[in-house]
Formats: structure tokens, C-alpha cells, sequence
């Protein structure tokens, strides 16, 4: 500022005045004022230190004394340091839900189960939280542990030291392990996991001999197996499958992985090897106990069991000894009623044939010889009215290159008839028709020659009608003469299988017939009555304690399995649905109201063979006519729907159109594994 020169002199001789008053050291008053203000502050910033340190000294006695207390209670436990040293891995055996749904230990059934129960490490594959039952078990990272499922024997060995986090890091302290079976067809409804596998070779169902699945967390956060790790799981499968293998579970695409190195049996495989539909079906057949059963059913057309038994019996005699044999639409469609049949059976090969003198007169001639009817028409012909056909240049749809599948002709009185002839596919022709006698029929009578063309159809249809009832009557009494080993095949699969072993067969029945039960009501009527309460009793077998007897969810095979990923794996068979050919049709879904339902996924049940799948595509239906197979759809929302079996084997299902199907809503009543068998009976 020297060197400036000030703008207001007078206000710059102000200000040196008064800075030449001013001491340039405080006195000491000025300090003791200064001191006793910031006395009384001081004191407040120095107790909020100290109490910050207190706390952290209390908190760490704390976790000091729990720790002691922890390692003196454990020391307790145990006999003595030889023990100690030899198991670092804690053996430990918890209360354990068993597959149905009831616990173990006081028979009380499970309520469904809440998001919040089930680990953050769990995923569900479906819109319904998975209500199969599991157990979760704390353990030290440190130590490792081995867990033993008490209900089905499984056991789960994860080494000490084993255990690293999602950055890759060592585990220590506390972690759990969550662990859980899949062991029965109602297991497989109430996951929502998918039940089907696809590779290059293209899509294939699963037969599973169960499956499991082990999760290992910390406060919630999955944790993995160190790199170079494993850890070991001993599973016996509920069934000795031929060609299993054992695939995996990816949490994020859904679909299954094989593990090549797990194909049990198997060596140098790059792909998992496929079963035929009758081996899975066999397989089915050697699981041990009750849990494949047949269905508890009666003949719709024929309520009265001795009357069916008695025909059933005498069938299967005539079928075994080849006084009659066994049609291919029957093994094909076992339990279509007689319409269902006619519809895909009445096919003749019918051509309108024309006098060759005069234009007018026509006559329809099956080439087949299927309709029989038609021999009442002999030295007979039609003729036609032009404006029924829609005019006179219409008559070429009746021309004499055209064929036909199947013709009904209906008397309207006198010499007037009406024709109807169908092409195979959803084209017909209609016209209306005089009935006339040829010159060399002197006696023609249109009313008697319609009397008979009526009495000859009735007969072939009646004649129809008996067979098919006396085949069905076969296949549901045969039921009650099978031994278990043919329980579980399909009704398809058993037919095919009574053709192959007809000496064995005739044998059966031989002895049947011998005993009375063709002829004898009060022998066939006991015979039934026997055969029900022994399925009631086998159905609802169980330990006198409520639980699943161990036996049926084990067999004598067990895999000692080392892994090396987290998750959900299965020990299973692949196998082609149907006759080698997948064949799908189009499918909506509705509810009785009407209301779309907007499937999440679609499930098929066979219960007779225990076969379940799910459909690789929700808007295609698996189209297998006269197949008792149970529809499972689950929604976008969660809510569970039911199309029962019976109706599925009556179900027409059009390639060319989309199929409708109206299904029941059992949301409420399917909460649980043990709800799914009693919906089903199964």
C-alpha cells in the first residue's frame, strides 16, 4: 500500500490512530476469561472420547468371554483330545421334514412354506415358492461339516477350510448349509423345476430316481467350493435306473447339464445315453412298496364290476389263446368312447359311380367293402336335384375322380334321401337324393331297401360297440389279475407288452376261466371288492410313527458323489415321450368362467407309470389320444390349474387347430407335496 497512493487520507490517518492504542500482548485477565469460557466445553468433547473407547473395550470382552464360553462348552461335548483330533468335521443329524410334508417326529403336517423361510441362496424355477420341505444346519467354515438326511440316509461332507465367497476369498466363522430331497412325483409338482433336457440331438423328458439339492451360505450370501475343492454327497436313487446319469441344475439359464463324469456305468461318454419309453417304464415297474399303484376306476359304460370282470376275463382268454385279436386302434386308443373311434375309424374308400347310359343315375360304391350297409342298395341307384348341390355345374364335386372316406345316407320318407359324404379332412358334400330301382328290379320297394340299409348299420355299429366295450372291460379288469411287477405300465405299455408274452398270458387267464371268475358273479364281485381294499391299504401305507417307510425311498444302489458346484442335481433317465415322435398341437387354455389362463409352464402326469414331464413349450400340448395323462399348468401369477386324466384321454386333439382345454383352479388346495397326492391319488 506504500506505493499507492491512498483515496481517503483522512480515513487512513483514522485507522493508524487507533492500531497504535491497541496492546500488542493480552494481558492475563484476557486469558483467564478465555480459559473459564472453554473450560466447561472442553469437558463435554473429552467425556464423548472416553465413552466411544469404553465402548469399544466392553464390546470386545464381549465377543472374548463368548468365544471362551463357546470352546469350553464344545470341550464339554466331546471325551477327550482324541476325539477331538479325529473328527475336524462336525457329524450332525437335525428334525428333518420328510418328503411328504410331515415331520418325522410328531406327525404334523407342514404348512406351505414363505419366501422368508427359505435361503436367499434357494431360487425357485416357478411363479409358486417351492413348498418342498428342507432343512438348514449351521456349522463352522473352519471344521467343515457332514450331515446325514435321517429320513432317506443321504449324507453331505463339506471339508474344513473348503469354502470361499464371491470375490474368491477364504471363508471363515459361521455358514450354512441348506439341503433338501426331491423323491416323488408330487415333489417334482410342488418345485416348479423343469423336468426336461435338450442337446444337439434334440429334446428329451426325464425319469427321475430322485434328486437333491445342497446351498451353503453365509448372513445370506451363497458361497462356493474352492477352486480344486469338492465335497461329497451319498445318494441312493429310489429306483436302480438302466442308463442314468446325473445332470445339474443352472440357476440362471434353467436348463439341466450333464455330467459326463457322473454317467453311472457309463465310461468315455460325451453325451448322456437315452432310454426307450418301455424301459423307463420298466424301471418304474422295480421300484420297491406301494408307490406305483393303478388308479382306482370303473368302465363308465359299465358301472356293475361283475359284469365287467366276467367280459374282461373272457377277452383277455379269447386274446392270449388267438381266437380273436387285439385291433390296432384299441392299443392305440384304449379309452375312447365308440364315437371318438368311429370319427378316426370310418374309413372306407367310397366313389360315386355313374349309369353308363343314363347321366342321372348314380350309385355310391365303397371299393373297401367297410360300410356294409351298402350291399342294401344293390340294383339300386340315385338320383339327384340339381339346386341342392348349388346348381347343375356343381355335379363335378361328384364326378367319378372323386373319393371319399365315409358316407351316411339318411331316409326321409318314400323314395327321398339325403347324402352326406365326408373327404377325410373337414370337407363335405350334402345333396338331397331320389331313390330309384334299376329296370331289372321289378320288386323295388324304397322303404324296404332303407329298412335294411338302417339294419345293416345299426349292426355294424353295434357289433362295434360290444367289441370295443368287451376290449375295455379287458384292460380294466386285468388290472386286478396283474402281479406288481407290471403295476406301472402305461395302459399302451401293457397291451403291447400282453401281445408279446401271450403263452405267459393264456396261462393267466386259463386259470382265471378255471376258477369261475368268467361265469360266476359272486366270485367276479368278491374279486373286485378284495382288489379295492388292498389299493386303499397299500395307498395310505405308512411307518407307525407317520412317516415315509426308508424303504421305499432308497434302494440298495448308492453313488458316492464328488462335486464341485452349489445347486440342485438329478440322478436320472432321458427318454422320447410317446412312439419315438414328440407330437404337439396348439394349446389355449381357459377357466370354466372363461377366463384365459396364461400359462408359466405345462406339466403331463401318467400316474399309471409315474412318468412326468414338462413341456419344453407352454403354447404346445403333447397330443397322445386315449392316454389317461393329468394336465398341470402353473400361471404368470403363480396360481396352480388341474385337467384330470379321464378327460384328457377323451380329448380330440385337431393338428390343423388349436386344441382349448378348461381346467380347474387348485391353488388352494396345493400347497404342499402331501396336497398333490391326495389331488391326484397318488
Amino acid at each position: 500500500m506504500e506505493n499507492t497512493n491512498t483515496p481517503n487520507p483522512d480515513f487512513e490517518k483514522y485507522l493508524k490512530n487507533n492500531l497504535q492504542k491497541v496492546n500488542k500482548s493480552p494481558d492475563d485477565e484476557l486469558w483467564g476469561r478465555i480459559i473459564h469460557e472453554q473450560s466447561r466445553t472442553n469437558m463435554r468433547l473429552k467425556l464423548k472420547q472416553y465413552a466411544w473407547y469404553a465402548l469399544g473395550v466392553l464390546v470386545t470382552l464381549a465377543l472374548v468371554s463368548g468365544l471362551w464360553y463357546d470352546k469350553l462348552f464344545d470341550k464339554n461335548q466331546k471325551t477327550g483330545p482324541e476325539q477331538e483330533i479325529q473328527q475336524p468335521i462336525q457329524e450332525r443329524k437335525s428334525e428333518m421334514v420328510d418328503v411328504l410334508g410331515i415331520n418325522a417326529e410328531n406327525d404334523e403336517p407342514q404348512t406351505t412354506r414363505k419366501s422368508a423361510d427359505i435361503p436367499a441362496s434357494a431360487p425357485n424355477f416357478s411363479t409358486r415358492i417351492n413348498s418342498v420341505p428342507g432343512n438348514t444346519q449351521s456349522f463352522q467354515a473352519e471344521e467343515g461339516i457332514s450331515y446325514e438326511n435321517p429320513i432317506t440316509g443321504t449324507t453331505v461332507k463339506i471339508p474344513a477350510n473348503s469354502l470361499m465367497d464371491t470375490e474368491g476369498n477364504a471363508v471363515y466363522g459361521e455358514a450354512e448349509l441348506y439341503f433338501r430331497e426331491y423323491r416323488s412325483v408330487a415333489d417334482y409338482l410342488a418345485s416348479g423345476i423343469p423336468m426336461h433336457y435338450t442337446d444337439d440331438r434334440g429334446q428329451y423328458f426325464f425319469n427321475s430316481g430322485g434328486m437333491f439339492e445342497v446351498r451353503v451360505s453365509q448372513r445370506g450370501t451363497p458361497l462356493s467350493i474352492k477352486t480344486g475343492s469338492d465335497y461329497t454327497v451319498n445318494f441312493s436313487p429310489t429306483q436302480n435306473l438302466k442308463d442314468a446319469s446325473l445332470y445339474f441344475l443352472d440357476d440362471q439359464s434353467k436348463a439341466w447339464e450333464f455330467i459326463p463324469e457322473a454317467a453311472f456305468g457309463q465310461q468315455n461318454l460325451t453325451k448322456p445315453p437315452v432310454a426307450s419309453a418301455m424301459e423307463v417304464a420298466m424301471n418304474n415297474i422295480a421300484k420297491r412298496g406301494a408307490s406305483c399303484l393303478p388308479d382306482l376306476v370303473t368302465p363308465v359304460d359299465n358301472p356293475n364290476p361283475a359284469a365287467f370282470i366276467k367280459l374282461g376275463v373272457q377277452t383277455g382268454y379269447d386274446l392270449a389263446t388267438g381266437k380273436i385279436s387285439m385291433p390296432t386302434w384299441f392299443k392305440k386308443n384304449p379309452f375312447l368312447t365308440d364315437n371318438q373311434l368311429l370319427f378316426r375309424l370310418e374309413r372306407g374308400l367310397i366313389q360315386i359311380k355313374w349309369h353308363k347310359d343314363q347321366g342321372r343315375l348314380f350309385f355310391p360304391e365303397d371299393l373297401n367293402h367297410y360300410f356294409t350297409e351298402l350291399t342294401a342298395l344293390k340294383d339300386c341307384y340315385f338320383t339327384f336335384n340339381a339346386d341342392s348341390m348349388g346348381g347343375a355345374t356343381n355335379t363335378k364335386y361328384a364326378s367319378k375322380n372323386d373319393y371319399w372316406q365315409r358316407i351316411i345316407i339318411s331316409h326321409e320318407g318314400g323314395k327321398d334321401c339325403f347324402i352326406t359324404l365326408f373327404d377325410g379332412k373337414e370337407n363335405q358334400m350334402q345333396f338331397h337324393s331320389v331313390l330309384k330301382g334299376s329296370t331289372e328290379n321289378e320288386n323295388f320297394d324304397p322303404e324296404a331297401v332303407m329298412a335294411e340299409y338302417n339294419r345293416l348299420r345299426n349292426k355294424r355299429l353295434q357289433d362295434f360297440g360290444a367289441k370295443n366295450k368287451a376290449l375295455r372291460s379287458f384292460l380294466f379288469a386285468a388290472s386286478i389279475f396283474k402281479p406288481e411287477g407290471e403295476w406301472c405300465l402305461s395302459p399302451q405299455d401293457w397291451l403291447e407288452y400282453f401281445e408279446q408274452n401271450h403263452p405267459m398270458m393264456a396261462d393267466r387267464y386259463d386259470k382265471l376261466i378255471t376258477e369261475g371268475l368268467a361265469q360266476n358273479d359272486e366270485l367276479a364281485t368278491k374279486a373286485w371288492d378284495d382288489w379295492q381294499a388292498k389299493l386303499l391299504g397299500l395307498r395310505f401305507a405308512r411307518n407307525q410313527d407317520g412317516s415315509m417307510n426308508k424303504e421305499l425311498a432308497s434302494s440298495s444302489l448308492r453313488y458316492s458323489l464328488r462335486l464341485s458346484k452349489f445347486g440342485t442335481y438329478n440322478c436320472d433317465q432321458i427318454f422320447r415321450f410317446g412312439n419315438g415322435k414328440n407330437q404337439y398341437v396348439l394349446a389355449t387354455y381357459k377357466t370354466p368362467e372363461g377366463v384365459t389362463i396364461n400359462p408359466f409352464s405345462v406339466c403331463l402326469l401318467e400316474r399309471s407309470s409315474r412318468i412326468f414331464i414338462t413341456q419344453p413349450n407352454v403354447d404346445k400340448l403333447f397330443s397322445a389320444e386315449g392316454r389317461r395323462l393329468d394336465v398341470i399348468i402353473t400361471d404368470l401369477n403363480g396360481r396352480q390349474y388341474h385337467y384330470p386324466a379321464e378327460k384328457y384321454a377323451s380329448q380330440p386333439f385337431d393338428k390343423n387347430k388349436s386344441t382349448v382345454l378348461t381346467l380347474d383352479d387348485v391353488t388352494e388346495r396345493t400347497n404342499s407335496p402331501r396336497a398333490w397326492m391326495e389331488l391326484l391319488e397318488i
